[in-house]
Formats: structure tokens, sequence, C-alpha cells
């Protein structure tokens, strides 16, 4: 399971525990045992944090749409293999089933598409829950 984990800021491509050097423990919800550390970010953290993210979108801005939509898809295909990873982290800080965590997950993979898929479905009934063959389209 997932405990005594640890996790630091992400500043500047850089992991760290902050300038502040304080941290606050992540707690199981089921137990109110702690499973873990968190850096307790400061002012200076923050930041350092904003001077990072400008510096990156000056940098992403430079990137072609079709690059950045190749990096965009190659996150999402590395989130989609952590699926089950993620939901047990999500289920451990937040104490919901692992189920839910789960679809939660999944939802926010696909849901744009079956969000896309829904409304053209739809667009093929009319209000009374009828087909409606003038909304059809040839495929």
């Amino acid at each position: 399971m997932y405990h005594d984990r640890d996790f630091g800021l992400y500043i500047g491509g850089q992991w760290s525990w902050g300038s502040g050097k304080q941290t606050k423990p992540i707690l199981d919800p089921a137990t109110e045992g702690v499973i873990g550390h968190i850096p307790d970010a400061n002012a200076e953290d923050i930041d350092g944090a904003l001077s990072a993210a400008a510096a990156g979108l000056q940098a992403w801005r430079k990137v072609q749409p079709w690059d950045r939509s190749e990096k965009l898809r190659k996150v999402s295909e590395l989130l989609r293999q952590r699926i089950d990873e993620l939901a047990v982290v999500m289920s451990t800080e937040s104490g919901k089933p692992l189920v839910e965590s789960r679809g939660e997950w999944i939802a926010w993979q696909f849901g744009p598409r079956l969000n896309a898929a829904f409304a053209e479905i739809k667009g093929l009934f009319d209000p009374g829950n009828r087909m409606n063959p003038g909304k059809m389209v040839e495929i």
C-alpha cells in the first residue's frame, strides 16, 4: 500500500524541501496516522515557483503547436500507464474508495472524448427521447 512517502517541491526542474525546511504531515483519513510528509512552502518558495513558471512559459511559447501536441500526448500516455498507482495515492490521501479514485483518473483521461461522443449521440434524439432521423449523419 501507499505509506511512508515524502514529497518535495518541484521548482525549476528540481526537487527540494523548500527554503524553510519545515514540513507538514500527510494523514490517512481512515486511521489519522501519518503516511508521509510534504514541505511547508514559504513566500520564497512561491516566488521561485512563479519565476520558474514564467521562464517555462517563455520556452513553451517557442515550441510549435504540433510539437506541443506530441509532448502533451506523451504526458497523457505516461499518466495512463500509472492510473493504478495514482488511484492508490488519491484514495489514501482522501479516504475515498479505490474504484472511485481510479474512475476519476479514467474520466480525466477520457472525459473530453466521452463528452463529445455523448453530445453527438444525444443530438440524434429529440426531446421526447425518440430517434430523429433528420439529424442522423452518414458515416
